[in-house]
């Protein structure tokens, strides 16, 4: 600027001071001016900051309190989902004890229809031992007069009596090999030898006594497999019931623990939508944050740019107005002081 103005005054052949002097003046308007419409510009822009940032921290204040909404209905949704899996947990450790117990229950009654099965075959072999060894007897005996004194006469020759006394002699022997039926084969066993002594001694009235020794076993093992039945009976309603009352408690269990689960997975979707809602909350509070971070830095930067335009505009405007003043008080020394300062090295464009 002093250049020019130098230049100005060497090179004006009219009224360089009136020149000069107009010269400064517009430079000074031409500052202000400058500096008035960059003002106006610069107070537009931080307005445009302010209204940023009330909407950055509005949608922020909103987002965070979102976000510790949804916080606090998960910590208060985690908690009941943990205490209703405690809970399924317990049914399902009852329910397998319970499952454990009628297995065990049903192993038992397996068990027990399966010896009652052994006891029945038994009994079934020992009865159609005795029944045939009868059958021998009332198939090829001869009975002259069949009733006698209401009594009856059985007479049998010494071939049946053989037959039926290796017949029983025979079966005695598979008897005594028995698990349940043992004491049978030692009757059986006494009736071979009895009936062997009949045939021996030919005594027809003690072939009548051998017949209803038959008679009173074959009557004796059925009473005797009559209880069995009767006790096989009970075992089996006992079971019946019994299974029945665990079935009812297996059938609560499953509904209990049916209806936890269902709880359950309700509880898994609502803490999932939630989870999920929070992290695009969370996300969205995170790009609100780093766009106004971002905004303050680009607003910050343009006020700082802004003060170090201002700054410079003021120093140039005050050298104006210094050259004024000089030329206000010492016209004659112009000429000198502009060469002093050219000499100091002040020099701008205009």
């Amino acid at each position: 600027m002093i250049d020019t103005i130098a230049v100005q005054l060497n090179s004006n052949t009219g009224e360089p001071i009136e020149y000069l002097f107009d010269l400064l003046h517009d430079l000074e308007d031409r500052y202000a001016g400058e500096q008035k419409e960059e003002d106006q510009t610069q107070r537009d822009f931080q307005a445009h900051c302010d209204e940023d940032f009330a909407a950055f921290d509005q949608d922020i204040a909103s987002s965070t309190k979102r976000s510790s909404d949804l916080q606090d209905i998960l910590d208060a949704l985690i908690p009941v989902r943990n205490q209703k899996n405690g809970q399924r947990n317990a049914k399902n450790i009852n329910r397998q004890e319970l499952q454990q117990v009628m297995d065990a229950t049903t192993n038992q009654r397996s068990e027990e229809a399966a010896v009652y099965e052994e006891k029945r075959q038994e009994f079934e072999f020992v009865s159609d031992v005795l029944a045939a060894a009868r059958r021998l007897f009332t198939e090829n005996s001869v009975a002259p007069s069949f009733l006698q004194a209401g009594k009856e006469q059985v007479h049998a020759n010494p071939q049946v009596l053989a037959q039926v006394g290796t017949h029983l002699n025979t079966n005695a022997a598979k008897i005594n090999k028995m698990k349940h039926t043992k004491s049978y084969g030692k009757a059986i066993k006494l009736l071979a030898s009895l009936t062997t002594r009949v045939q021996q001694v030919a005594d027809q009235e003690l072939v009548g006594r051998v017949v209803k020794l038959i008679d009173d076993l074959q009557a004796q093992l059925n009473a005797s497999f009559d209880l069995e039945r009767k006790a096989e009976d009970k075992r089996i309603v006992a079971f019946n019931q019994y299974m029945a009352l665990l079935t009812k408690d297996m059938n609560k269990y499953n509904a209990q623990i049916a209806q936890l689960d269902a709880e359950i997975a309700s509880l898994n979707e609502r803490i999932d939508a939630t989870t999920n809602s929070k992290a695009d909350v969370d996300q969205r509070l995170n790009d609100k944050q780093q766009q106004r971070d971002d905004r303050d830095t680009e607003c910050n930067e343009s006020a700082y740019d802004y003060q170090a335009r201002r700054q410079q505009r003021d120093s140039d405007r005050g050298i104006v107005s210094q050259l004024i003043q000089v030329l206000n008080t010492n016209l004659r020394g112009l000429r000198d002081y502009i060469a002093l300062r050219l000499a100091a090295g002040d020099t701008f464009d205009y």
